[in-house]
């Protein structure tokens, strides 16, 4: 998802609606993972050695990540 200022800003903009982003259904995230960069790298077991993965980095596996794929199909599956 994106934060307001790259969402194009418009109020009429539901940031909580997922079906509004051009990825989010449920044919577009078949074979399609997603993940998310952890700010706390102190992991405390929760990480299982996940990194976020750079496209311009992609041999950097210093930074801590969590695979948000099972929560992102299961929210895009809700749309058409």
């Amino acid at each position: 998802m994106e934060a307001k200022p790259a969402s194009g800003g418009g109020e009429d903009i539901d940031l909580w609606d997922p079906c509004q982003w051009w990825f989010c259904n449920e044919g577009r995230t078949e074979n399609t993972n997603f993940f998310a960069a952890r700010l706390d790298r102190s992991c405390d077991g929760s990480c299982d050695g996940v990194v976020f993965p750079l496209a311009w980095d992609s041999k950097n596996d210093g930074v801590v990540g969590e695979d948000r794929t099972d929560f992102m199909r299961d929210l895009c599956s809700q749309c058409k």
